[in-house]
């Protein structure tokens, strides 16, 4: 097992490399929102699906068979010191834990991480999934940033959702990026948007479902 991970954490520094060549003219992607009680301005973060190449899209593909989702965090400032990802555990539509497994990646001292990129992968082995992020990001002064988390869980009969268009979360704040579920009776697989917008209703035949967020800390 140990010799897997090694091989996964290896294609995403790999990855990382790759990254860079191919996304040297990508421009960050900036809005802004007028905070009503104070007519501040508020910057926005962008979370979208990460653009390979050819070659990175064979080397992942070849390094494991697991579901995986590669996104790639824009805009990021001095204010935003850390990144956590959330997983909330919810029971036939109802909020069991609202963070049954958490895990913070810290930005670089001087919080200059303009652009973070993500790996998310799910495994099963024996009715266990295990939901795997990897951070990394290409700093040319500091060199290359990586980290690991990943949360165990269990659940039947799963079904993956992921992100698929771009979304947007300000400092301090948190967004969907993600769900495992089980299919319940019905046997069919919600939008991500409807559950985020009403998750009682979305999950209420879902015996499980586990949530993962990204959340922007201040």
């Amino acid at each position: 097992m140990i010799k897997k991970w090694s091989i996964l954490l290896l294609t995403v520094f790999l990855l990382a490399g790759c990254g860079e060549k191919a996304e040297e003219t990508t421009q960050t992607e900036k809005t802004v929102s007028t905070i009503n009680t104070e007519s501040a301005i508020k910057k926005q973060v962008t979370i979208e699906q990460m653009k390979l190449t050819k070659k990175e899209k064979n080397l992942l593909e070849a390094s494991t068979t697991n579901e995986k989702v590669a996104l790639t965090i824009k805009g990021l400032t001095k204010k935003d010191k850390s990144i956590t990802f959330i997983g909330s555990h919810y029971k036939n539509g109802r909020l069991v834990d609202k963070e049954s497994s958490s895990s913070t990646f810290t930005l670089h001292q001087d919080g200059t991480d303009q652009t973070m990129n993500i790996l998310l992968q799910l495994r099963d082995e024996k009715d266990i999934y295990e939901s795997q992020f990897s951070m990394w990001s290409d700093n040319k002064n500091e060199g290359m940033t990586k980290a690991t988390a990943s949360f165990p869980f269990k659940v039947s009969d799963y079904v993956f959702s992921a992100q698929s268009d771009t979304v947007k979360v300000s400092s301090g704040g948190k967004a969907l990026i993600a769900y495992t579920a089980a299919m319940g009776k019905d046997g069919n697989s919600p939008m991500l948007e409807r559950i985020e917008k009403n998750p009682k209703q979305a999950l209420k035949n879902k015996s499980h479902a586990y949530l993962f967020y990204i959340q922007l800390d201040k």
